[in-house]
């Protein structure tokens, strides 16, 4: 009965990951299609948002993918780790697109700076083994 329960947990995180990971894909690569599905216009801002969003939602992937392949010699640290660094790189780009394009001003520099700063240290001092 423990090992059914483990495996319904384990299908049922892969699913989940799947769910999250296809909806970030398609909010960050087609924020108004996606918006449109539930009754919302896609603008600048909105589209912008959304991809946030998305950027936030791609995070949980690493750590996701590693409890459904955990084994004693996972390092779960290494991935949770891995998928903050992600973020902050995510969302320095779209913050630095958002810039090019006009919705966000120039106070978001420093900003995406400080961001891209961190992830680059969160990826040195991550340690792969336990």
């Amino acid at each position: 009965m423990n090992e059914r329960k483990h495996l319904i947990n384990k299908w049922t995180v892969i699913f989940i990951m799947l769910l999250l990971t296809v909806s970030a894909i398609g909010y960050l690569f087609a924020p108004e299609q996606m918006l449109s599905v539930v009754g919302i216009q896609g603008t600048t801002e909105n589209n912008f948002l959304v991809k946030t969003i998305a950027a936030a939602l791609l995070s949980f992937t690493p750590p996701l993918f590693a409890i459904t392949r955990q084994t004693s010699e996972t390092n779960l640290r290494w991935y949770i780790v891995l998928g903050l660094a992600l973020y902050m790189f995510l969302s320095s780009a779209i913050d630095f697109y958002g810039y090019l394009t006009e919705v966000v001003n120039f106070a978001s520099i420093p900003s995406i700076a400080f961001r891209v700063i961190l992830g680059i240290l969160l990826l040195v001092t991550n340690k792969k083994s336990s």
